[in-house]
């Protein structure tokens, strides 16, 4: 309790210089409350970070573990890639070797059906030449008949003349034999050759159709080639990215960590600055009380509009405590008519604001609104709160801040109109 000399004290000082502390502290302690709204919406945002970098962090070791083994695959589908390759260029060395041997073949067999012409051709004269021999036999075997004939008639004279007649026919003869022998021969070469060459000709035409359709396959070979390599370098690229993508996730990461550290400390000093401002706004406390009751009758209206802002930053506080769990589940608000700035205002104040200038009337119905304002999204963040809604608790305490600081200037322009 403080003594009678210093309530003394406190009476002896000018009016003025009253409602300016009165006004002062009202708004320090306003401030505090303010300050605890802009706390709570950093931690709720700190909080709100610190969980989607928790989450981020676990999304991204799954994603680099993704990533890594997506690399993995793409190395061992790379190297079958690789594998791929080389069997296919060995395929289509093999095939250009099979068609260049099949055109050689195909040669061979056109130089060998041209050299079984050119031995038709010869068997063909043969075959007349034996003709010949056979007619000229044929008239030797006349001539030495008619030979022997004419040694007959002859007589004694005629027998040597009979015997070489003789001797011809049977050379003549012989001689048939042979040629009867080499058409024989010779027909059944011509009938062998006739074969061999239509053989030939089925073999040529096999060849040729063998060599289009290595041909054929050689044109697949080429783009089967192509795309695998294609493939290949695709694989390549994407290999690449994977190891860009898992430095860039491993970045990620590393500022996740960065992140949700620099949170932490945010957190760290919000609840130490809360602490000195809660601290601040206990002393003001006591400091407001003391001065109230000794210089209520030289402060006028001002100081009921100074103790109106402390109502408000009380019921702030209480919204603040709610939201932060120090009161319990069940803990309600007031509306703007029932709280204890709003008893007034519908009550005492609006009777008192008559004795005042029009300015002053006017202040005093514009706080109206953003006071009502402050209780609408004050209700709101707690049941955003309750439900669980971060993001909308946190649009409806950034609603209740600028609200507030709306009713506030209203009631700091509305002191000094009727302090004047």
């Amino acid at each position: 309790m403080e003594s009678p000399g210093a309530l003394k004290d406190v009476q002896s000082v000018d009016s003025g210089f009253i409602k300016e502390i009165f006004k002062a502290m009202a708004y320090c302690l306003f401030s505090a409350s303010y300050f605890r709204l802009s706390s709570f919406k950093t931690e709720n945002r700190v909080d709100l970070m610190s969980e989607e970098t928790s989450a981020q962090a676990s999304a991204t070791q799954e994603l680099s573990a993704s990533i890594e083994e997506t690399a993995s695959s793409m190395q061992f589908a790379n190297e079958n890639q690789q594998m791929v390759n080389a069997y296919v260029a060995e395929g289509k060395s093999v095939l250009e070797k099979a068609i260049k041997k099949l055109e050689f073949s195909g040669k061979s067999i056109a130089k060998l059906e041209t050299i079984i012409e050119e031995l038709q051709e010869c068997v063909n004269r043969i075959g007349y030449a034996a003709d010949v021999i056979a007619r000229i036999t044929s008239q030797t075997h006349i001539l030495s008949l008619n030979a022997s004939i004419e040694a007959e008639r002859a007589g004694e004279n005629g027998k040597g003349f009979a015997v070489i007649a003789g001797e011809v026919r049977k050379l003549a003869d012989n001689t048939k034999k042979s040629a009867d022998q080499i058409r024989e021969d010779l027909q059944t070469l011509d009938e062998g050759m006739k074969k061999t060459a239509e053989a030939m000709e089925e073999s040529i035409k096999s060849i040729s159709e063998g060599i289009e359709a290595s041909r054929d396959i050689l044109n697949p070979f080429g783009k089967i080639e192509e795309s695998t390599s294609e493939m290949a370098e695709l694989i390549e690229r994407l290999s690449a990215v994977a190891q860009e993508q898992t430095a860039v996730v491993e970045e990620i990461a590393s500022k996740s960590t960065e992140i949700a550290q620099a949170a932490e400390f945010a957190d760290s000093v919000a609840s130490d600055t809360e602490a000195s401002v809660e601290l601040t706004r206990e002393v003001v406390g006591k400091v407001w009380e003391q001065l109230f009751t000794m210089a209520v009758e030289k402060a006028g209206l001002g100081i009921f509009l100074a103790q109106r802002v402390v109502d408000h930053a009380n019921w702030i506080d209480r919204v603040i405590s709610i939201l932060k769990g120090e009161m319990g589940e069940e803990a309600d608000l007031a509306d703007h008519t029932q709280c204890n700035l709003g008893k007034w205002y519908y009550s005492q104040g609006k009777d008192a604001i008559k004795d005042y200038s029009p300015e002053a009337q006017r202040l005093f119905k514009e706080i109206e609104e953003p006071h009502r304002l402050v209780h609408v999204y004050g209700k709101e963040a707690v049941d955003k709160h309750r439900d669980g809604d971060r993001n909308g608790t946190y649009t409806a305490v950034s609603n209740l801040t600028e609200a507030s600081k709306k009713v506030i200037n209203k009631f700091m322009q509305l002191i000094d109109a009727v302090n004047e």
